[in-house]
């Protein structure tokens, strides 16, 4: 029997730099836990990885968003610090140009 690979868990980050420092931003895109690995605190230790390189690499900020109604990742992040009130906008882009309304 072939022992086979398995994936607890992934992220993805985008950076970019600050509009007003030269510090870089870091956007917690997409965070996934598989499932039969939710509730270990492998979540926690992807976020915890991210931060620990923005503190070593002096990053101005690591963020991430997730619906309101996602109480799930709510109690994870939560445990970071409390969602900070912004709201965030979606303008969904058609593949042919239209007015702006």
């Amino acid at each position: 029997m072939t022992p086979r690979a398995t994936s607890w868990g992934s992220h993805t980050a985008c950076f970019t730099r600050h509009t007003w420092s030269p510090k870089t931003l870091c956007y917690l895109e997409d965070l996934f836990v598989a499932q039969p690995f939710r509730g270990r605190d492998v979540g926690y230790t992807l976020i915890s990885f991210l931060w620990t390189k923005a503190e070593q690499e002096g990053w101005g900020r690591l963020y991430w968003h997730t619906e309101a109604t996602n109480a799930a990742a709510r109690r994870l992040y939560d445990r970071f610090r409390p969602a900070d009130g912004y709201v965030r906008y979606t303008l969904t882009v058609s593949p042919t140009p239209s007015e702006h309304e």
